[in-house]
């Protein structure tokens, strides 16, 4: 048995991990017109990691066809989200940047309050932990203790589905 056949028994497999299928895709329409920008995902990978997707694509939400639309969603960002969940990891060049490279500190934070904000509304908590611990390494890093204080933790908190009073 060839190692491809191994892969593709479910019997071999299962015992290792999960097998993931790279077969099925799902599109994604992310922004309004006329700025749309069209995303293909694996449905396995991304089912598994976001509560969202997993919900909006089961058959009694959506025809199989049919694109997920997040209109409110920017596509740069959503560039970023995909890396973090095929990666496991924020993208090297924020994570350097949050190291000091970058001289715009506040504007590193706010790319990453937008990345935390869209894994939060995709309900992938793997990805939003991530983009927490990159914050938190960046924060302990900043030699601007203003730019890591309290109010750019509430601006987390603020962004997340669920709003905060403050």
């Amino acid at each position: 048995m060839s190692h491809f056949a191994r892969y593709n028994d479910p019997k071999s497999f299962a015992l290792t991990r999960a097998r993931l299928d790279f077969r099925t895709t799902f599109e994604v329409l992310i922004g309004k017109a006329p700025d749309i920008t069209a995303f293909t995902l694996h449905s396995d990978l991304f089912t598994r990691r976001s509560q969202f997707f997993a919900a909006a694509r089961k058959a009694c939400w959506t025809e199989p066809d049919k694109p997920t639309n997040l209109d409110d969603q920017e596509a740069e960002v959503f560039n970023v989200y995909i890396h973090v969940v095929y990666k496991d990891a924020i993208p090297e060049v924020i994570a350097a940047e949050s190291r000091g490279i970058r001289d715009d500190i506040i504007g590193v934070f706010k790319d990453l309050i937008k990345l935390y904000a869209l894994c939060d509304r995709l309900q992938d908590f793997q990805s939003a932990n991530l983009v927490i611990d990159q914050f938190v390494r960046c924060s302990r890093s900043c030699k601007n203790r203003r730019a890591s204080g309290a109010r750019l933790w509430s601006t987390i908190y603020c962004s997340r589905t669920i709003h905060c009073d403050a």
